[in-house]
């Protein structure tokens, strides 16, 4: 069986003549967004990790059997297959404790069934890199929500190969896992692929030497340190930590929450930055979407944002105050923003996809209602996708126009 990293770099020999090279940043190439999305890692990841069966987005395609491609930095890329999703996660993990820089393709229902693995990476501080196909329902995208890693989830097929980049950099520059969901349909789509350069220049290569970025880092590593630390090498064994439990965990747990993952929001913001300045694209927290004067907001996240952006230009073209605003990382939340964005409505409707919890309302919705607590705004929720599809554009008006007639608390698209 040929490898994940030949069959994306060939599908790309397709198109652009060369296996070995990608397209130029910012030249617009259709592709499966799942298979963009691939080919991305290929360039700058040395392991690809997936586990049963093949991972969405794997290119069809057959190709000549040929020596294993080498990413951007010269290194040949490999795949391993682990026996379920929950293996892949758990070999990317060890991988990544070894200074190796591996992604894990999975299902969101396998990032789920991984939680443990997940916690456990977040507390060796390992930038692991983990990309799952939430398209059934958001409810294994909250499962992993606090479990102690930067979590996202992209909005269009452009934005998933952006959070490619933005997704490694920030693992690596604040050492916690980070895990990048889309929901969206694998039609093709125009995207820009990242050069050689950008990755060279924006991602930089495992071994590279970085300053540390915060005090508690320098601390750790005495300054400076590898990109990707070998936590784990046999060639130079030593002993990290004593083994905990109790109250000295308990104490081990806060100091970290307190010394690291404190500052994930600040290393994401700087990284989100940086690659604006490259690429010329928003990938921050949040994306709002004609918000000025808004008195009625669509909140949501994934690939019902670029169609909720759809219905609000129709409603705002006949002169309705609406908007939208996209929550891309829900891990950290950037909770202030997210208040001070809605400020100005008086009616905000959180779209959830999946069925509604038993008794409760849905994990987005209560993650809004966190943030604007104290405010003179009704909250309302819209549930779509409980058979797999979105929405069309036309049932999310309605649900505009919900919020200025009969304002009913829960609503079901589809």
């Amino acid at each position: 069986m040929h490898s994940w990293a030949q069959r994306a770099l060939s599908w790309a020999s397709g198109l652009f003549g060369d296996a070995q090279e990608a397209p130029a940043s910012g030249r617009v190439s259709t592709l499966p967004p799942r298979v963009a999305t691939l080919l991305t890692e290929t360039l700058l990841s040395e392991v690809l990790c997936h586990g049963g069966a093949p991972a969405p987005g794997r290119p069809a395609a057959d190709v000549a059997k040929g020596a294993a491609p080498s990413n951007v930095f010269g290194t040949p890329v490999s795949e391993t297959a682990a026996d379920d999703e929950r293996g892949a996660v758990a070999v990317a993990s060890g991988l990544t404790a070894a200074g190796v820089r591996a992604t894990a393709f999975v299902s969101m229902e396998g990032a789920a069934s991984a939680r443990s693995h997940l916690v456990n990476a977040a507390r060796r501080r390992l930038p692991l890199l983990v990309h799952a196909d939430a398209a059934a329902e958001h409810a294994g995208y909250h499962a992993v929500a606090d479990t102690g890693v930067a979590l996202a989830m992209a909005r269009d097929p452009q934005h998933a190969v952006d959070l490619c980049l933005l997704g490694r950099r920030l693992a690596e520059d604040a050492l916690l896992p980070v895990v990048v969901a889309w929901d969206g349909a694998d039609d093709d789509a125009a995207v820009a692929l990242p050069d050689h350069k950008l990755i060279a220049a924006y991602v930089g290569a495992p071994d590279d030497q970085v300053d540390s970025p915060v005090a508690a880092q320098t601390r750790v590593f005495d300054g400076s340190r590898r990109r990707l630390p070998r936590w784990f090498d046999p060639d130079r064994p030593v002993a990290q930590g004593a083994g905990m439990a109790g109250a000295t965990q308990d104490a081990a747990l806060a100091g970290k929450s307190a010394f690291f993952d404190a500052h994930a929001a600040a290393a994401l913001a700087t990284a989100a930055a940086a690659l604006k300045q490259h690429i010329g694209r928003d990938v921050g927290p949040l994306f709002d979407h004609k918000l000025d004067g808004s008195r009625h907001v669509l909140v949501g996240q994934g690939a019902i944002v670029a169609l909720a952006a759809e219905a609000a230009d129709t409603l705002r073209d006949a002169g309705q105050a609406v908007g939208v605003l996209g929550i891309t990382w829900l891990r950290p939340l950037a909770g202030e923003a997210l208040a001070q964005a809605l400020a100005g409505a008086t009616a905000v409707t959180v779209l959830e996809r999946g069925a509604a919890p038993v008794g409760a309302e849905g994990a987005l919705w209560r993650e809004c209602a966190s943030a604007l607590r104290g405010r003179d705004v009704k909250l309302l929720s819209a549930r779509y996708g409980l058979g797999g599809q979105l929405p069309a554009v036309a049932e999310l008006e309605r649900v505009f126009a919900n919020m200025a007639g009969a304002a009913t608390a829960a609503l079901y698209l589809g």
